[in-house]
Parts: C-alpha cells; sequence; structure tokens
C-alpha cells in the first residue's frame, strides 16, 4: 500500500513536470515569436530605408576647385550630389592646338535638385555658367577652352557659394564635349595671332559665338588685291577688314545680315604683308553670331 502511494505521488509529480515543461515552450514560443517580429520589423525597417536609391560617387572627394577629379574630354560622368550641399568638381584637358567650344550637358534625375554648371579657366577664374529651375530635366552651357589647357567644371545643386540643402540620391549624368566646328588657322583672334595664308582659297568658321577670324598674306608683285568672302549661312552679316603692314586699317567691305557675298580690293604695296580680318560685325562690335558650316575668304591679284 506505501509503494502504491508513493507510485501515484511520482506519477503526479510527472505530470506536474510535464505541465511545466509545456509552460516554458509555450511561454519560449511566445518569446520566439516576439522576438521573431521584432527582428522581422527591424529586417523591414531595413528594407524600406534600402529602398532609397543608394549609390557610390567614386569622384569623391572633389568638393572645391583645389581638389578637382579629373575626368575625360568627349565623355559621360555619372555621379552624386551627396550629402546635402554638396559640390562637385571636375578638371578637363583640351588636348588641342586651337582654341575649342566646350558643350557641358547635366542631366537630372531628380525633382528637389536646382542644377548648375559652373565654368572656370586654367587659372581657376570663372568663365561663364548655365542654372535651370529646380527640377528641370537638362542643363546645357558653352565655354571657349584656350589650346592645350585644363578647365574646370562645377557641379551644384544652388551655386557654389551658396548651395541649397538638397541631395540626388540617384546618379546624375554629366557630359563634356567639343562642339566647335573648328578650323585649323585657330586661334587667330587679333591681329597679332593673324594666321599665315597664300593667294587662293581658304576656309574658315565664325565659330563660336563673337569669333574674329585674322589672317596675313604676303603680297610679293604688289598691285591690285581683291578679298570675297562667301558666306554660308542666312544669320551671319559678313564682313572683313583690311590692314597694312603696320596694322593700320586701309579699307573693309560689309554685306546686311545673310548676304552672300561680299567683296572688296586693295592696293598692296610689293614685298609686304597685309592682314584681313573676318568676322560677323564689326572687330570691335562683333554680334552673337556663328556659323556652323565653313564659309570661303578668296584672296586674288587683279590683272
Amino acid at each position: 500500500m506505501k509503494n502504491k502511494s508513493k507510485k501515484m505521488v511520482m506519477v503526479a509529480m510527472s505530470g506536474v513536470l510535464i505541465a511545466l515543461l509545456y509552460h516554458c515552450a509555450a511561454v519560449q514560443q511566445a518569446r520566439d515569436a516576439a522576438g521573431m517580429a521584432g527582428e522581422m520589423a527591424q529586417v523591414g525597417g531595413r528594407v524600406v530605408e534600402a529602398t532609397t536609391p543608394v549609390v557610390v560617387d567614386k569622384y569623391e572627394p572633389n568638393d572645391d576647385l583645389l581638389h578637382p577629379t579629373m575626368i575625360q574630354m568627349n565623355s559621360t560622368t555619372r555621379a552624386t550630389i551627396e550629402p546635402a550641399g554638396d559640390i562637385d568638381v571636375f578638371r578637363v584637358h583640351v588636348a588641342s592646338n586651337k582654341r575649342e567650344v566646350v558643350q557641358v550637358t547635366f542631366l537630372n534625375s531628380t525633382r528637389n535638385l536646382a542644377p548648375g554648371l559652373y565654368f572656370y579657366n586654367q587659372n581657376r577664374e570663372q568663365i561663364g555658367e548655365s542654372t535651370g529651375e529646380r527640377g528641370a530635366a537638362q542643363v546645357s552651357g558653352q565655354f571657349i577652352a584656350q589650346p592645350d589647357q585644363d578647365c574646370y567644371i562645377a557641379v551644384a545643386s544652388g551655386r557654389p557659394d551658396d548651395t541649397d540643402e538638397e541631395r540626388s540620391g540617384e546618379y546624375y549624368s554629366l557630359e563634356v564635349k567639343i562642339a566647335s566646328v573648328s578650323d585649323e588657322y585657330e586661334p587667330n583672334d587679333a591681329l597679332t595671332e593673324a594666321a599665315e595664308i597664300s593667294l587662293g582659297e581658304i576656309k574658315g568658321t565664325i565659330n563660336p559665338v563673337g569669333d574674329l577670324d585674322n589672317y596675313r598674306v604676303r603680297i610679293v608683285k604688289g598691285g591690285t588685291v581683291r578679298v570675297t568672302f562667301i558666306n554660308p549661312t542666312l544669320n551671319l552679316a559678313p564682313g572683313f577688314y583690311l590692314y597694312n603692314q603696320n596694322r593700320e586699317q586701309i579699307g573693309e567691305s560689309t554685306g546686311e545680315r545673310g548676304a552672300a557675298q561680299v567683296s572688296g580690293q586693295f592696293i598692296a604695296q610689293p614685298n609686304q604683308y597685309y592682314y584681313i580680318a573676318v568676322a560677323s560685325g564689326r572687330p570691335d562690335d562683333i554680334d552673337e553670331e556663328t556659323s556652323t558650316e565653313f564659309y570661303t575668304l578668296r584672296v586674288e591679284m587683279v590683272e
């Protein structure tokens, strides 16, 4: 009887133990479930955060003109305005023996940026800029680059000296390329830089805007010299201006805007140089036109 009671007690205790084990298991499951829910919430939070574009700008740090990133001419660069107020400065080399027009285009991927492009010469002096309204999809601008020199391009939302607190969070694209239809006689923007030519015909361009082309020709025998400018476009107001060996003006010939050609003559002394300046408008008051096609300049002796 005593053994039977003892056995019953043990069975009862086993039941209590099993119940306790089940209870503990249930509690642990509840805790695990709560922990898992919390972890899922955290993971969920991280996933949500990850949906914000995360991009790596390999060109950083390039936040001022003293620390630019070198990029290639005729290339497209993908970078970011990141963090807020960021400025990106790029350096590009113009590997040319003549002056070039550089075209820069900023393609904006977001609505919050107020894109701006700022251009600097080799001495880090500002030579131009182009800006857009906030959210503008694209901003383009041009500047004149001197032969075989570096130039700088700053990109910002707002102005470099007053950037706003916006960030891109996505890549923008920066396209930099040579835009000019340049001629072999550049740079020849002043009488002291006049390009040497011979009697006959040459091809040149009024490019970029405000371009002035100067030529020097040697007249061996002397006599009457005829100069003819053949205009390829309707927007130019063609004119050429004649100078003697001492660079003193001795004549000119001009036409109405869109004139197909203008001609003029001068009397040349033997074995002397003469200068011819070609422009749209006057050399001291050039207009804002440009030609993307070649003009013809003909210099010939009149028999």
